[in-house]
């Protein structure tokens, strides 16, 4: 049985860009439909570090943090999978969250621990051009009800995630491309006054993109995604009910990658992002890396801080 290990660091350094941390979605950002070669096991390791000092209102302006407001956050996603063989392969997510937020004349905020949980099956159904299937279920073990003073690491409900993605060569590279619709369930906390019911939007999820090789072990890469979500509601002890209005948002993403003898892909590249409707929610950032034996392609480092104060909590 063939096994690959490998671990990737990135360090996202953060520009002026006030965009959420859910720019990179684990199940469809530069995920592409090839699945990874009989009895690959492989672990991708990735270490993020984002600092942010603005967010974005309503309508789509950015706008400084009150009182000289930051927030950083640590994000150590690890994509552990294995390919039973050329075409089907089961994978978990786990990842540990660490967020911190302080202003000017109040305490500092945190929190800390392990985030939520996906876990996918993929099914290549057809090889030439590949197309897959794609199941994943969010499972929230992170805190979703952090003491007083801590910061959430977990959104406290399930998602269930299903879509489709393809891959098609033309030319001297490769286009590629997904399509999912994510279904999200309540989430019931204890609240002050009484017990809040908050239901996300469910959301349609897609990406597009294409892939150019330069050489074997070089190549450019321009691809955009992102989601279109439903209303949201929020309950209090069954007598108040409010709408949230739809979270919507689209990435653009240019990257080139290069990759070393060991099989690793070291990619630079820069994530931008366009803002169609509210706020959107902090997401854990995800990236990926070739283990070796595999045809899975890497994500891009992130230039992406985190959005304190969004309304539903990181996942």
């Amino acid at each position: 049985m063939r096994r690959g290990i490998l671990f990737v660091v990135a360090i996202a350094l953060i520009v002026a860009l006030a965009a959420p941390a859910s720019a990179y979605d684990v199940l469809y950002t530069r995920r592409t439909a090839t699945t990874h070669a009989a009895g690959t096991f492989g672990l991708d390791a990735t270490f993020y570090y984002f600092m942010a000092d603005k967010g974005y209102d309503h309508e789509g302006s950015s706008y400084d943090f009150a009182d000289n407001g930051s927030g950083t956050r640590i994000w150590v996603p690890i994509d552990l999978y294995y390919a039973f063989n050329d075409q089907f392969e089961l994978g978990a997510i786990p990842g540990y969250l660490s967020d911190s937020y302080s202003q000017d004349g109040a305490d500092d905020v945190s929190g800390s621990s392990l985030g939520d949980l996906w876990t996918y099956a993929r099914w290549m159904f057809m090889p030439e051009p590949a197309v897959t299937a794609q199941l994943g279920v969010k499972i929230p073990l992170g805190d979703n009800e952090p003491d007083a003073g801590d910061l959430p690491t977990g959104s406290g409900q399930y998602d269930v995630d299903v879509a489709l993605l393809a891959d098609f060569p033309a030319g001297p590279g490769m286009f590629y491309g997904s399509l999912g619709y994510r279904y999200r369930m309540a989430n019931e906390t204890d609240v002050a006054r009484g017990t809040e019911k908050y239901t996300p939007g469910s959301e349609v999820h897609f990406m597009l993109g294409y892939t150019y090789y330069l050489s074997e072990v070089m190549q450019l890469r321009f691809d955009a995604d992102g989601y279109f979500g439903g209303d949201a509601d929020e309950e209090i002890t069954a007598r108040t009910t409010v709408e949230n209005s739809a979270e919507n948002g689209v990435w653009i993403n240019p990257a080139f990658e290069y990759t070393m003898q060991n099989g690793v892909l070291r990619p630079v590249g820069i994530r931008s992002l366009r803002r169609l409707g509210e706020l959107a929610r902090p997401r854990h950032v995800p990236a990926r890396a070739a283990s070796k034996g595999s045809r899975r392609e890497a994500a891009p480092f992130s230039l992406v801080p985190i959005l304190p104060g969004a309304r539903d909590r990181p996942e």
